[in-house]
């Protein structure tokens, strides 16, 4: 039995560049067990998970590219704004897209899903004209955006801070509702400004049991694993600066992220000269929590998919919110491994029937077809 995977649109692939950088992948705990979400076990044993034939799109403003860890991306970009932070979206990529073995060998990081096609586009006031093309049932939206104000003014912000859920806005809440609606998973970082998301000014509209969009939001945790301990010290806490509330429904590394680009135009873990080497051990908040969560939002989606089953958004929102370490103060960090085991029992399985696992059009499992786009996914079974 052979295995034939397609992606869609061609990528350059990733290159290491002159001089030839270090392996910094075992620094990636959170990729790991009991600290990080247990994603990379999964690499091995259940290689779909690396997201092939999926898509994804980063929204927000600040990339510096090209860079040698990462294929080049599908440009959405319609207008340049200024990059107050330069190398926030190359950081979000590199926890999503960095490469792995490249001519057998591994160097600089490594994405959570290396084999999905990524795509980034500066436009967060369209989102959801990215439905259809190039995301479409099963692949993802990652919202690394978020409001410096209250946009009904009701409640008090830190000005320039990212603290307030796009949702939080009419208008973005319709459209992100049409993407979970249409199978795209949404996730959302929760903010950076210590925002009580139940506090009575949002009027239960960012609180569980409110209106819901369907989208994951994320908050950002701390713990000892800036120390490089090998035997780092849980529980964790939820890191101070994170929003929190109710409706978080998962947290993960805040702090110490190591990934591709610098910190504010800092490359802190490795410089040679060159800004296509960048790298730094200082992302965070969470904007690198979002990532995190959502590389094992897409592992789950892959790994259900191969087995001929859709995931709906809403069932990997409970998928992370159901198994995972708990985290005071703010929802557990998701453990990717337990959830794919979770998937094979009886009890996933019946609520997968019950709550929109299966096909919607425009992508079905199992017939390796993918219409309306301009990309062809196949994941085929061939004998001999």
């Amino acid at each position: 039995m052979e295995n034939a995977w397609f992606r869609g649109v061609p990528l350059a692939p990733a290159t290491d560049i002159s001089p030839l950088t270090p392996d910094f992948s075992p620094l990636q705990r959170y990729w790991d067990a009991t600290v990080g979400i247990n994603l990379r076990s999964l690499w091995s044993s259940h290689p779909e998970t690396k997201g092939a034939g999926f898509s994804y799109v980063d929204i927000e403003n600040a990339w510096k590219l090209p860079h040698e860890d990462f294929p080049t991306l599908g440009d959405l970009r319609t207008f340049t704004r200024p990059q107050l932070t330069p190398d926030h979206g190359t950081g979000v990529v590199g926890i999503l897209s960095a490469a792995h073995l490249v001519d057998a060998r591994q160097y600089g990081v490594q994405g959570g899903v290396p084999d999905a096609t990524p795509y980034i586009w500066d436009d967060h006031n369209y989102i959801a004209n990215t439905l259809f093309s190039p995301l479409f049932q099963g692949d993802m939206l990652l919202l690394e955006v978020a409001f410096d104000f209250d946009p009904k003014g009701l409640c008090s912000v830190t000005p320039f801070a990212p603290a307030v859920p796009l949702e939080r806005d009419d208008n973005f809440f319709a459209q992100i509702k049409l993407m979970t609606g249409s199978g795209v998973t949404v996730v959302q970082p929760a903010g950076n400004d210590s925002q009580n998301l139940d506090h009575s000014c949002y009027g239960g509209e960012l609180s569980r049991g409110g209106r819901d969009s369907g989208a994951i939001f994320v908050g950002a945790m701390r713990g000892t694993f800036c120390l490089d301990d090998p035997n780092p010290l849980t529980p964790f806490q939820r890191a101070t600066f994170s929003s929190y509330g109710s409706r978080i429904d998962a947290s993960s590394w805040g702090e110490c992220v190591r990934t591709t680009g610098g910190k504010n135009g800092v490359p802190d873990l490795y410089d040679p000269g060159d800004f296509r080497q960048w790298y730094t051990y200082t992302f965070g908040g969470t904007s690198s929590a979002a990532p995190i969560v959502g590389a094992g939002a897409m592992a789950l989606q892959a790994y259900q998919f191969w087995r001929s089953t859709f995931l709906s958004p809403l069932h990997i929102r409970r998928l992370l919110q159901r198994f995972g370490t708990p985290v005071p103060n703010i929802e557990r960090q998701p453990e990717v491994g337990a959830a794919v085991a979770g998937l094979n029992t009886t009890t996933e399985l019946t609520r997968l029937t019950a709550n929109g696992g299966g096909a919607t059009p425009g992508r079905t499992p199992g017939s390796n077809t993918d219409v309306g786009g301009t990309r062809e996914m196949c994941r085929c079974r061939r004998g001999g």
